[in-house]
């Protein structure tokens, strides 16, 4: 809500930082953030890794990582999304992707720049207004 009192394009870049799986209106943040910054930084975690996967099937129940330390009835967490369900957002609403960063423990040239869908534990993408 505070953002709208923020002019168009008063910021360079406006980041959000391992928040967008928690927020409640996603759609308004990006919005919002794309409007006032001329670049927009946004981190989460990847929940199409590999061991986030493998714990759901392997145990059936939610999995508790490194990233993702909370039990499913203690986490903050609002939405479950991977590094393609966000490629796919920004391609829904207009939104550029100038750059996407897979992190994780798997180097620069490894899986993690293969297929960061399945290798990466968190994704840190720059974005834009189209």
């Amino acid at each position: 809500e505070g953002l709208a009192a923020l002019p168009d394009r008063s910021y360079d870049y406006v980041i959000l930082s391992m928040t967008l799986q928690v927020i409640r209106k996603t759609d308004l943040v990006l919005r919002e953030m794309l409007r006032i910054g001329e670049r927009c930084i946004v981190s989460f975690p990847n929940f199409g890794y590999w061991k986030v996967r493998a714990k759901l099937a392997v145990l059936g129940r939610a999995p508790v990582t490194r990233n993702l330390p909370y039990s499913w009835y203690a986490s903050p967490n609002l939405h479950v999304l991977s590094i393609q369900d966000f490629r796919r957002y920004c391609a829904g609403h207009d939104i550029r992707i100038e750059r996407e960063i897979p992190l994780g423990h798997c180097g620069r040239r490894g899986p993690c720049a293969l297929w960061p869908n399945l290798f990466a534990e968190e994704a840190v993408f720059v974005v834009t207004a189209r």
